[in-house]
């Protein structure tokens, strides 16, 4: 009886090693989306490995996956290792890399080689992104290779699905990372300020609450001037000393200038000082409050080409009105930096 059962186990797999030669050996898997952000920002969240914790939808499976990077490459030569319980071992490598096209090489850990591709096609306002992986089998131990033959048939039911939920949240991170990377700076430039007068408040709030804080410290600043008949004669400026984004609380320092000192609000938490004239680094950055970072990074690489070194805290201009401009694209906000 138990020969009977060996003999017919033996015909069933040599059946099925020899329909495996039949089969197709190579897998292909292919999905394609409509994702709203622009190509541009698309491409660098694939070609910057380091932001495919964001998105990747393995990566994503395992929050204890062990990732590393072999270099700090974007694009081309780009690679990294990853170590999983759910997801398994391998090794990724971008092997081509243009704006409209990615390619990566797969390694995973000594079970095949395969290939992933991401080609962008601008569409409308958003793009058109069709991500495919194809593998032939190379790299695969041959024991294996009737065995997965088997499984090509099943791949796009497999890891289809995976695919399209990969989409979705490089749809959504992308999306954010656009309206983060909006915005340009118009000019960075040298100037003298002249002798100003300012009305100052100082507060504090989490980082994502500045503006709201902004709005109600200047309020308050010209609640406590007006009945001083000061005059405000200029747009709003502020200040974040020791600035950290990850900081749960920062300091706000809400600044309007004035006509004149105010003198007798000495005790109240509105107080007036002068700024005497100063050697300024100015940018004027168009774009949303929030990324104006690129202006201080714009002021920052000046300095360091011309040689100079900073001499005080920066500040902020809002040099247009946010309740009569309405697109937060078309907000101006000039940048100062004292220097020596």
């Amino acid at each position: 009886m138990i020969i009977k059962i060996l003999k017919w186990i033996g015909i069933i797999l040599l059946s099925l090693i020899l329909i495996s030669f039949f089969l197709p050996s190579k897998s292909h898997v292919e999905r394609t989306a409509i994702l709203k952000a622009p190509t541009a920002v698309i491409h660098k969240s694939i070609a910057d490995l380091h932001q495919w914790p964001n998105w990747s939808p393995w990566i994503r499976m395992d929050t204890n996956i062990v990732l590393e990077y072999q270099n700090n490459l974007v694009g081309k030569g780009a690679s990294y290792s990853w170590k999983s319980k759910i997801v398994g071992n391998g090794k990724l490598e971008i092997i081509e890399d243009s704006p409209e096209f990615i390619k990566a090489k797969m390694d995973f850990d000594g079970m095949g080689i395969s290939f992933g591709t991401y080609t962008l096609k601008n569409e409308g306002e958003g793009t058109k992104v069709t991500w495919s992986m194809d593998s032939e089998g190379e790299g695969m131990p041959f024991y294996f290779k009737p065995i997965s033959k088997y499984f090509n048939l099943m791949m796009d039911k497999m890891i289809g699905p995976d695919f399209e939920k990969g989409l979705q949240t490089l749809d959504e991170y992308s999306l954010q990372m656009a309206k983060l990377s909006s915005g340009s700076v118009l000019s960075v430039e040298e100037m003298t300020s002249k002798n100003m007068i300012l009305a100052q408040m100082i507060g504090t709030c989490s980082p994502n609450e500045i503006g709201a804080k902004l709005g109600e410290m200047y309020g308050a600043i010209n609640e406590k001037i007006t009945p001083e008949q000061i005059k405000v004669v200029g747009m709003p400026l502020a200040s974040y000393p020791e600035f950290d984004p990850t900081a749960k609380l920062v300091r706000v320092l809400a600044m309007l200038p004035v006509d004149k000192k105010c003198k007798s609000l000495k005790e109240s938490e509105v107080y007036c000082f002068e700024i005497i004239g100063q050697k300024l680094i100015k940018a004027v950055f168009q774009g949303p409050y929030e990324n104006s970072k690129m202006a201080y990074d714009a002021i920052e690489a000046y300095i360091k080409e011309k040689g100079y070194e900073t001499n005080g805290q920066p500040y902020e201009e809002y040099a247009n009105d946010p309740m009569e401009v309405k697109d937060p694209n078309l907000f101006l906000t000039n940048v100062y930096w004292p220097y020596k």
